[in-house]
């Protein structure tokens, strides 16, 4: 491999067989070399080959100023994150994860520790993310020193869910307030506590996720079962309610019309849930 450039002593970048952009870390790799010299493989400790072309030029100069030990940890983050969640995660993880973590460390070096208001909600909606993230956290201590917050490893765990559906944080944010607001409807309605080691609540959660994605991105889910709604509300008029409640506030706070097929399956899953109150 050829070094095309050399961003500091610890990181060059070259090209793969394919062309496309490459990241090679080591510490000392670059000391005393120049563009145009072979890497020396013996050095390298870890390779990143950037496939998305959109990509391209923003991971090394986020390299440029971070320490490499940062991305290091990140690398392992992510590499555990893999095998966990078994899908496949979105070239962004490697800009978005290396770039929190490490401007997270330095803000905790300098006392400066943030909140995440929605930690609770994130706990509950993305357990195997948020888990993820607690291993973040141990991770990061144990090769730094510093020891994040629980909020923090909600945060983190959102760079995760953006990474599985391509989005960015702001519609992971997005997301999570919106399912929020609907299980505090459905609660509030019922009056009840969702029991959130159920299989129906774990369904109602799933579903909850891609429709508000399709929210966000304004889609809709169309299978032209309208005259099936018709049956589910009259076998579960309470449940249809509460649906109607949820389909009013979403078109009220988000301007986002529900069809009559995301009826349908709200009412389907809400009447699961409320089972016990109906």
């Amino acid at each position: 491999m050829i070094i095309e450039k050399i961003l500091n002593n610890n990181v060059v970048i070259t090209r793969s067989p394919s062309g496309a952009e490459t990241v090679i870390m080591g510490r000392g790799l670059a000391f005393g070399r120049a563009a145009g010299d072979r890497v020396d493989e013996k050095k390298i400790e870890k390779t990143f080959t950037i496939t998305d072309p959109s990509l391209e030029g923003k991971l090394h100069e986020l390299l440029a100023g971070m320490p490499v030990e940062h991305m290091l940890i990140s690398e392992k983050i992510i590499s555990r994150a893999k095998v966990i969640l078994g899908k496949k995660l979105s070239d962004s993880i490697y800009l978005t994860l290396p770039d929190h973590i490490s401007s997270t460390i330095a803000r905790y070096e300098q006392g400066i520790v943030l909140e995440n208001p929605l930690k609770w909600d994130i706990r509950r909606f993305y357990r195997t993310e948020y888990e993820i993230g607690m291993d973040a956290n141990r991770l990061v201590e144990e090769e730094t020193g510093v020891k994040f917050t629980d909020d923090e490893a909600a945060f983190i765990a959102l760079h995760f869910v953006n990474a599985q559906q391509n989005s960015d944080i702001k519609s992971a944010y997005n997301m999570t307030y919106i399912m929020q607001e609907i299980c505090q409807i459905v609660s509030d309605y019922f009056q009840m506590e969702f029991d959130e080691d159920s299989l129906d609540f774990y369904r109602f959660i799933t579903h909850l996720k891609f429709f508000a994605q399709r929210m966000i991105h304004q889609t809709h889910y169309h299978d032209n079962m309208d005259g099936l709604l018709s049956a589910i509300a009259q076998q579960h008029p309470r449940a249809y309610d509460c649906a109607t409640r949820i389909r009013d506030r979403m078109e009220q706070q988000y301007d986002f019309k529900m069809s009559p097929d995301e009826m349908l399956y709200l009412t389907i899953h809400i009447s699961r849930l409320s089972a016990h109150k109906a």
